[in-house]
């Protein structure tokens, strides 16, 4: 048995609106639910393959049964089987697009594929949920100014010019950003140069320093050569105290009278006394008329004295 060639497609997503779908050929008995006689993509089947959408299987259930429309058994609904794949057979049916106007031809699985992308389907704002007559007609005549209208879409408009100056705004800081980026990585670069260029020139300055220094220590030692300096302390005199430096030998001047020492402690008067004079007798000759200049006549005289006797010995 043929059903008629309109009918209902129903399915997960309502794809149709409802619409009745003229199919190119009568379609077979075997695909069709056998209470509204229309495709359904969930049949399910009783214990003799009577195939029943979910719908009209709700609409008959009688405490989880029903009696069966075709031979008036009655089957429990926990009975039925799955029988879906029974859409799938009806998907390669040749059918036409259901919207007015539309004279696209192709299978069904194909027709539900088009019917998102048909200009002749009802249009409806996706912000308002006004309604046109067909889509090609609101966008060629009518959505242009309806979205001047429109106070939901007119509000989005705003909103996305409002994001679109705060993102300029973004950019322009972003940019700034960059060039002020740039400009202390010059001066880092600058400043690190500078500074290189000032350690060299201390350290310069410093190694120049330090070589007058050492020219200045060695111009003593140039002058004098392997001479003794004036400061030159005869054996026997080290570790003397300064103040009796310059006394010359103390038992010389035992009880004479000298500017140069009258001021001197009793520590110095022993130490004179106590003083070798072995280093001293063999002094250079310049060295011992330095120190005879020094002495009143009284200690010169007496030097000579125990001079010659110390030679006779």
């Amino acid at each position: 048995m043929m059903a008629t060639k309109k009918l209902l497609v129903k399915d997960s997503s309502n794809t149709f609106n409802d619409k009745l779908v003229t199919f190119a050929a009568d379609v077979p008995e075997d695909v069709l639910c056998a209470c509204c006689w229309n495709i359904s993509s969930q049949l399910m089947a009783d214990p003799r393959d009577h195939l029943y959408c979910k719908s009209c299987l709700a609409m008959l259930d009688n405490d989880g049964k029903f009696d069966c429309v075709t031979d008036y058994a009655v089957h429990n609904i926990d009975e039925m089987k799955d029988r879906s794949e029974r859409f799938r057979e009806a998907l390669k049916l040749i059918a036409n697009c259901p919207n007015e106007g539309c004279n696209y031809r192709a299978t069904l699985r194909e027709i539900m594929n088009h019917m998102q992308d048909c200009d002749e389907r009802p249009a409806t704002c996706p912000h308002c949920a006004e309604e046109f007559d067909t889509f090609a007609e609101a966008t060629a005549n009518m959505m242009e100014k309806h979205a001047a209208s429109c106070q939901h879409l007119s509000s989005l408009i705003d909103r996305v010019l409002h994001l679109e100056a705060e993102l300029q705004d973004v950019k322009s800081a972003l940019e700034e950003a960059k060039k002020d980026k740039e400009q202390l990585k010059q001066l880092i670069a600058d400043k690190e140069d500078e500074y290189h260029k000032t350690d060299e020139y201390l350290r310069k300055n410093l190694q120049e320093d330090i070589d007058e220094v050492r020219t200045q220590v060695q111009e003593p030692t140039e002058i004098w050569g392997n001479n003794e300096p004036r400061n030159f302390i005869p054996n026997g005199y080290e570790g003397r105290d300064p103040e009796c430096s310059n006394t010359g030998p103390s038992k010389l001047h035992e009880g004479v009278t000298d500017t140069k020492t009258d001021n001197s402690d009793t520590r110095c008067k022993d130490e004179r006394q106590n003083c070798n004079f072995t280093g001293y007798v063999g002094r250079g000759q310049e060295f011992q008329k330095k120190e005879q200049s020094d002495l009143p006549p009284t200690a010169i005289e007496s030097e000579e004295v125990l001079t010659f006797k110390l030679l006779q010995m």
